[in-house]
């Protein structure tokens, strides 16, 4: 190509002896076009490397600005509590509400949307302070705020408590009636039970994804991942003896063998 274009180029040297003819005529354009298309797939292969630079740029850009902002860590917590007022006294300083409410110092309250301030609480009785005659009240609200982190963190526990355990919890002998119905109805079959081998843990380990939650022992899923062989060693040994039922034994050396490799 180099040498065609500085042929062409290039001042002629003397007269043509004969006339131009279409071959003549064709040639200098036979090399005008294959000097073109060279251009021509060089200029769109590159032309493609640089759409795809800014897209890659722009599309980083666009999510930037769709991405939702993370949350902000918990800081302020308020607790609202609603109960319906059964009866009031006559000086309307005392009622009686439907419900149990826990008032502490702090803590704002109102009567149908009335600020009021709460003296004394004897179980659903509460004893108030306001400058304002009720008519037919009919609600009472408490509300408590939280700021502290241990603060914030209790009172989550208290609600999710309640919510969890709402059911109680089943007796002993609700236990021994469960056991004896199943030993009476249903049928009685042998296990067969494999010993679990650190080959069989080792392909159990590939199937935890990178977004897997921790477990109840609080264990990450790269801790379990990154054992060192005497730890996965003592691992197994623990489930075999968990499935087993002798685990007291299995469990402590499991203890001291992690605390041993930690330090």
């Amino acid at each position: 190509m180099e040498d065609q274009t500085s042929t062409s180029t290039r001042e002629p040297t003397g007269t043509p002896v004969e006339c131009a003819n279409s071959a003549s005529g064709s040639e200098p354009f036979q090399r005008l076009r294959s000097n073109f298309r060279k251009l021509e797939s060089w200029h769109q292969r590159h032309r493609h490397e640089l759409l795809n630079a800014y897209f890659q740029e722009y599309q980083d850009k666009v999510f930037g600005m769709m991405k939702p902002e993370g949350k902000a860590p918990l800081q302020h917590l308020e607790y609202v509590k609603t109960t319906t007022i059964l009866a009031m006294s006559e000086d309307q300083q005392m009622i009686h509400t439907a419900e149990e409410l826990h008032v502490r110092p702090g803590d704002t309250c109102d009567i149908d949307g009335v600020s009021v301030e709460v003296r004394h609480v004897d179980g659903p009785v509460l004893q108030l302070s306001h400058y304002f005659l009720f008519k037919d009240p009919s609600t009472f609200t408490a509300r408590s705020h939280f700021a502290t982190p241990n603060a914030i963190i209790g009172k989550l526990e208290e609600f999710w408590r309640g919510q969890w355990w709402r059911q109680p919890l089943p007796s002993h002998s609700d236990w021994e009636r469960m056991f004896a119905f199943a030993k009476q109805y249903l049928p009685r079959k042998v296990m067969q039970r494999s010993p679990i081998s650190r080959d069989r843990w080792t392909e159990v380990k590939k199937r935890y994804e990178p977004r897997s939650a921790r477990g109840p022992d609080s264990m990450d899923r790269r801790d379990l991942q990154w054992l060192l062989p005497g730890l996965q060693d003592s691992l197994v040994n623990l489930l075999n003896h968990c499935e087993l039922g002798t685990m007291a034994d299995s469990a402590t050396t499991w203890f001291r063998l992690s605390v041993a490799e930690e330090t």
